[in-house]
């Protein structure tokens, strides 16, 4: 078709943001809930969701080989709230058997 532009988009990188970041997220909550540094779930949450929005922000105003990328605070958002889902569902199934 004339005059349509074709878009295509490479959706992988952003399976990649929110895998690192679900994986990051069940650690760093897991480590907090077994340490000494007791934070609530949800302040926790908060704090790594700002910190990807942070970097985000770096890279997009003090570099020139990145760029930052709403959809990127999206999917790191993302996984930051599948990486407390799946903590909350192993800590249910452990606390089961």
């Amino acid at each position: 078709m004339e005059g349509v532009p074709n878009f295509k988009y490479n959706y992988t990188d952003k399976f990649e943001h929110a895998f690192a970041y679900a994986f990051m997220s069940f650690f760093w909550m897991l480590s907090c809930q077994l340490g000494k540094i007791k934070l609530k779930f949800l302040h926790l949450i908060l704090i790594i969701i700002l910190y990807g929005i942070v970097i985000e922000v770096l890279q997009a105003s003090l570099t020139v080989s990145r760029t930052g990328d709403l959809l990127d605070v999206m999917a790191n958002s993302i996984g930051v709230i599948l990486g407390y889902v799946i903590l909350r569902l192993l800590r249910r199934l452990y606390l089961q058997v």
